[in-house]
């Protein structure tokens, strides 16, 4: 009899175990501890989920609501994915009864933000993703996180909502936060709603409406290491902005309307490793624009109206990697010290893109070109004369791309080639206009001194060969060659000067002389 009871309870364990195990969901697939029932048309949760699941996926339904009764008996689970429902409304506290979920995904609902009250996320203890992306949220209010229930948060997901407005104090309590999306939304203004993200590290604030990042805006984020910014309508960064970014590796500012690079608030980026300011209406790169030595990685592609880089923009960039200056339309002058790079110093530099600007020419000292990994200077309207020879001595043979795009644009009997196909006779640096008139100007003026030289020369024989003939002629002699002389210098005509009078009475005195030394003869 003992026997028999023994078999009863085994057979009745071993019934009740394959029922627990294979029990699942009509339409559901359920595997281990891992239950799917995406895309079932489903309208509600359903109740005979087993309760050893661990990993629901209830994605791509028509579940419009979530209850208190939603989840009952599913303590075991970890990760639950209702992304892609119609889901509206969270009643009381819908997730009271999942202490150990880590992942929550409700990305792609209807989701607004109104039913987000103190008790929605009670039981959420153990939470650490959660993702609310692609909702229609338009605002967060204060304590919409509470830091009661989401005490191990760490990852927040608000992208591609409709956020317009985030109260100062929506995320103080969420303490734990290190990961926060807020990008593609419609956010104008960011005062102050970091406030006591103390650990955060990642933060994506790409695609809204931003004007400004304010001088306390960023203050708690003394850990942050990952800040996307770019496509918004930002222009003004205030004064020390930045001043608590220390750890902060990655920046991106592209496609804001940034007109200057902001200088003053880089230099505290002590630990920067990759800086994007592309896509920015700024005019020049200043000299010292980028302070950051630790940077890597530059990107100042597709600026509308950059049209110089001046002498040491990048002077202090001692470890950058890469450098990308492509697609702007206007760029015509890179100044030849603009990387500070000496034969005699060796360069981090191993990758330059300068594609598609508008250089016409380039300086050797620019880089240290033999050792750079990659070259890209194709598309631009080269002037292939004497003072880019040097690309085809000195840049690797192996750049096999510079045989499709490296063309000449000028002179005109050169337009079209490619330049590596030039010889060296081909490089002409024809004589500038100027140098020529000044040219000119340095033979007439060359050819004026000699004949003046001369004549001065010849002027001074003719009046010591004078003097030397008036000391030794005749007393009878000397009128004779006086008179002739006059008679020779004053033609008819001649105006009489203060000079020519002087002269005459040189004449007449020699006369009168001559005649008195005649008569006593």
């Amino acid at each position: 009899m003992e026997i028999s009871k023994y078999w009863l309870m085994l057979l009745l364990c071993t019934w009740l175990g394959e029922t627990l195990v294979t029990a699942c969901p009509k339409g559901c697939i359920c595997q281990h501890y891992n239950v799917d029932c995406r895309g079932q048309n489903l309208t509600e949760i359903p109740t005979d989920i087993p309760i050893s699941t661990r990993i629901l996926h209830i994605e791509g339904n028509r579940i419009r609501e979530l209850t208190e009764e939603s989840f009952q008996n599913l303590e075991n689970l970890d990760i639950l994915g209702l992304g892609g429902n119609e889901i509206m409304t969270l009643k009381k506290s819908p997730f009271q009864k999942l202490i150990k979920l880590t992942h929550l995904y409700l990305d792609n609902n209807l989701l607004t933000g109104d039913d987000f009250k103190s008790a929605t996320f009670m039981g959420l203890d153990a939470l650490v993703v959660m993702n609310l992306s692609h909702n229609p949220i338009a605002t967060l209010n204060d304590g919409s996180f509470q830091f009661e229930y989401l005490t191990s948060l760490q990852t927040l997901d608000l992208s591609y909502n409709d956020l317009q407005h985030i109260s100062p104090n929506a995320f103080t309590d969420i303490h734990q936060l290190t990961t926060l999306y807020l990008n593609d939304n419609h956010l104008d203004d960011i005062t102050h709603i970091f406030k006591g993200l103390k650990k955060l590290q990642t933060l994506n604030c790409s695609s809204n409406q931003i004007t400004m990042i304010g001088k306390g805006d960023m203050y708690d984020l003394r850990d942050l290491q990952f800040f996307d910014i770019g496509t918004n309508k930002l222009s003004v960064i205030e004064e020390d902005a930045f001043s608590e970014l220390q750890k902060l590796t990655f920046l991106d500012l592209r496609e804001n309307r940034l007109t200057t690079v902001p200088t003053d608030n880089l230099k505290y980026l002590s630990s920067l490793v990759i800086l994007d300011l592309d896509t920015n209406p700024i005019k020049e790169i200043t000299t010292g624009a980028v302070p950051i030595p630790s940077l890597e990685d530059l990107f100042i592609n597709n600026m509308p109206v950059l049209s110089t880089i001046k002498n040491g923009s990048f002077a202090q960039l001692k470890n950058l990697q890469r450098a990308f200056i492509a697609n702007n339309p206007k760029l015509s002058n890179i100044h030849p010290s603009a990387f500070n790079v000496t034969p005699s110093k060796d360069s981090a530099m191993s990758t330059i893109d300068l594609r598609n600007n508008s250089l016409r020419t380039l300086d050797k000292t620019l880089l240290n070109w033999n050792s750079m990994h990659e070259i890209q200077v194709g598309a631009n309207p080269w002037n292939c004369d004497c003072n880019i020879e040097w690309m085809i001595e000195s840049l690797p043979d192996d750049q096999s791309h510079f045989q499709y795009d490296l063309k000449c644009d000028a002179p005109k009997r050169l337009l079209g080639q490619l330049v590596q196909s030039l010889e060296s006779e081909d490089f002409i640096c024809p004589v500038a206009p100027i140098t020529a008139y000044m040219g000119g100007m340095i033979t007439s003026i060359v050819v004026i001194s000699i004949v003046a030289l001369v004549a001065i020369v010849g002027f001074i024989i003719f009046k010591c060969r004078y003097r030397f003939k008036c000391c030794f002629t005749r007393p009878g002699d000397y009128h004779r060659v006086m008179y002739d002389i006059y008679d020779a210098m004053e033609p008819e005509g001649v105006i009489v000067t203060p000079a020519s009078e002087y002269k005459d009475k040189i004449i007449a005195k020699n006369e009168r002389k001559s005649l008195k030394d005649a008569v006593e003869v």
